[in-house]
């Protein structure tokens, strides 16, 4: 991983996205931009004006759900790297291409180990 990261939060939780970004900020990550999103809908506005390195998205919000923002990611931005994060029983399947799972609740140190895995960093 070179430069600085955009990251793209999607939840429709306001407090579950700033725990995220704090998360990102206290692990040290060279972050330049967070943007959030409240719901899949605005994600993919924002994806169309913005370029971002990641996206950490839940599943289950109002609008336009996760899973409906990544059906329209695979062909708009196939390779963008893509972590899950969701409170949904089966969160740990296989949802999406290369789209990685987290369970919540999670640790900092899960997010933070998945988030350098996905961006190949050591």
């Amino acid at each position: 991983m070179n430069g600085l990261l955009d990251v793209l939060i999607v939840d429709d939780s306001r407090i579950a996205r700033s725990m995220i970004e704090r998360t990102l900020r206290l692990g040290r990550l060279p972050l330049s931009k967070v943007y959030h999103a409240s719901n899949g809908k605005e994600g993919l506005e924002i994806l169309s004006t913005r370029k971002v390195n990641l996206v950490i998205t839940d599943i289950n919000m109002p609008v336009m759900t996760g899973l409906e923002m990544l059906e329209t990611m695979k062909t708009a931005a196939p390779s963008l790297p893509v972590i899950i994060v969701s409170s949904n029983p089966s969160c740990e399947s296989p949802w999406m291409g290369t789209a990685r799972a987290l369970c919540k609740p999670f640790t900092p140190e899960s997010l933070l180990k998945m988030v350098r895995e996905v961006l190949g960093q050591p």
